[in-house]
């Protein structure tokens, strides 16, 4: 799992996506790494409401497992769309951190992205539109769901 400390966080993270994003297109999600499906994986988070996560971000691994595996699993998906499509790269978050983070994203040098943080907040949340936002907020570009290039 994401959460052991690993030599290669990297080639962890696209493991941890690309089995996530199989695994919902099995649930009839389409998850294909596009920026639209974006608005797709936050679908997701919301059918995912029912899962448990502590109060704070930083008691993550005290979660059930469900929870932390959704968070680790979903996470590496919203980090591999931001890195293919905005750039940067995966590293060690900071000490004690759970998983790891894209640094330099979209481009920018010392930004980074913690986008497990995201779908912690989004799920603990139980309120739409928050992995969206947090997306373009890092400076993606999220088609409306009108667009013909959304996917379903």
């Amino acid at each position: 799992m994401l959460t052991e400390p690993a030599h290669d966080p990297a080639k962890r993270a696209r493991t941890a996506a690309e089995e996530f994003a199989g695994r919902q297109r099995g649930e009839g999600y389409g998850l294909d790494f596009s920026e639209a499906s974006v608005r797709v994986l936050e679908r997701v988070v919301d059918a995912h409401a029912e899962l448990r996560v502590p109060e704070s971000y930083g008691e993550l691994r005290a979660a059930p497992a469900a929870a932390l595996d959704f968070v680790a699993r979903a996470g590496a998906y919203l980090g591999e769309v931001a890195r293919r499509h905005r750039g940067g790269s995966w590293a060690a978050g900071q000490s004690g951190a759970p998983f790891p983070v894209l640094r330099d994203a979209a481009g920018r040098p010392g930004q980074v992205f913690d986008p497990f943080r995201v779908i912690f907040d989004a799920v603990g949340a139980k309120d739409g539109g928050i992995v969206v936002a947090r997306y373009m907020m890092m400076g993606g570009r999220v088609p409306d769901p009108g667009d013909a290039t959304d996917v379903t």
